[in-house]
């Protein structure tokens, strides 16, 4: 059934969530704005342990340093009440590199289009947490901040917190038991989520596993890999990258330092949410000279002082001492995100001291499909087990 979910929507989820009544804004509450139920479908239809509501979260976050709303999905599993003294532990999952409006979690709220979603709370009766993350959904507005740290970790921290009201303000018997877990960008967002929670929230939130899944968490090394090719399999992925960072540290980047002028001022028109990443891939170049200018492919690799080095070595985060149980899921043969980077993580991990840290070699080499569906029934299992061993 599980597999069913994941073959449903996977490839366009990862590589890159009916509607209903809702409640308004909630006042009292320190993050939660409002929550609107998007679907609801029975455990009998869906053949599955557990029914399937979704909701629509919206709730307060920050973005360097200024107040905004974000959005993302909340997924309940129905029919608990059944089940004598059934508590619920939430899973924030966090999604892949998506570019499309069209393609993130409140956007495809249905059982049938949210595998990921479905698979926790139908099956294993988890609250699934999904942010839309930062630049997409409510907070449209913004060019999505990808691959940095810090907005990352925000944007799912918050939205944990929301969920944590939204339950309290509805008698939702969540238990405090909080897995996080994510898919290539989302495995980043997760390892982020994981280092900001144990380093600034450990009185609050508790997390009891962590499973990042096939993700570069040493951006550096993913830079020099690509600025060092005369090729790129995915010339979406650093153009995005590039783009979003020089927004993000405006007067410390430039993007005209960054990118060629073949290509520059195309940037806001293809990242502005209505493009695919197939559809941008198009509109740019795989030549990785004619991408990025010949001045920031030298500088990165001999000016010391290079800014854009400098602010990819500030979000990566492959060396630091987790606490957390955690398994890092990845395959062998990955050829957009080659296993050198989970086995990095892990070999730093366990040098800096970690005594709880695993690292999970699965065989396959597409990333888009056959890993994902290799990586969310372990991650689901390894979670529901640490579950009922703490219930």
């Amino acid at each position: 059934m599980l597999k069913r979910y994941i073959l449903i929507a996977v490839g366009s989820l990862f590589f890159v969530g009916c509607g209903g009544s809702g409640g308004g804004e909630e006042s009292s509450a320190k993050y939660l704005v409002s929550s609107k139920l998007l679907v609801d479908v029975n455990g009998s239809t869906l053949q599955t342990t557990f029914g399937y509501q979704a909701y629509k979260i919206v709730y307060k976050t920050t973005y360097k340093g200024e107040d905004i709303n974000a959005s993302g999905l909340l997924v309940l599993p129905t029919g608990y009440e059944k089940f004598d003294g059934f508590t619920l532990s939430m899973v924030c999952d966090a999604h892949g590199t998506v570019f499309a409006d069209k393609e993130i979690p409140t956007a495809n709220s249905s059982p049938e289009s949210n595998p990921i979603g479905a698979g926790f709370s139908t099956i294993a009766g988890f609250a699934v947490i999904q942010p839309d993350l930062i630049g997409f959904g409510e907070s449209g507005d913004i060019v999505h901040p990808y691959m940095l740290k810090d907005p990352s970790a925000d944007a799912s921290i918050d939205m944990i917190q929301a969920v944590m009201e939204f339950a309290e303000a509805n008698s939702i018997p969540v238990n405090g038991q909080l897995f996080l877990s994510g898919y290539s960008e989302g495995g980043y967002v997760t390892m982020a989520t994981l280092k900001e929670i144990e380093e600034h929230y450990s009185d609050t939130l508790k997390v009891m596993a962590a499973a990042p899944m096939e993700a570069p968490y040493d951006i550096d090394l993913m830079a020099q890999g690509i600025l060092g090719s005369e090729t790129m399999a995915v010339p979406s992925f650093p153009a995005f990258l590039a783009y979003s960072y020089s927004l993000y540290y405006d007067g410390k980047l430039s993007a005209d330092q960054i990118i060629s002028a073949d290509y520059l001022a195309a940037l806001p028109t293809l990242f502005d949410g209505s493009l695919t990443r197939a559809e941008i891939d198009t509109h740019l170049t795989y030549n990785t000279q004619e991408l990025f200018t010949a001045a920031q492919i030298s500088g990165y690799f001999t000016d010391p002082g290079d800014p854009f080095k400098a602010t990819l070595v500030e979000n990566s985060i492959h060396n630091w001492t987790p606490k957390s149980k955690m398994r890092i899921y990845h395959c062998d043969e990955d050829p957009i995100i080659p296993f050198l980077f989970a086995q990095e993580a892990y070999d730093n991990f366990i040098a800096n001291g970690a005594t709880d840290v695993e690292l999970v070699t699965m065989h396959g080499s597409d990333h888009s499909l056959e890993c994902a569906e290799l990586a969310y029934p372990l991650a689901i299992q390894w979670f529901t087990e640490i579950k009922k061993a703490n219930e």
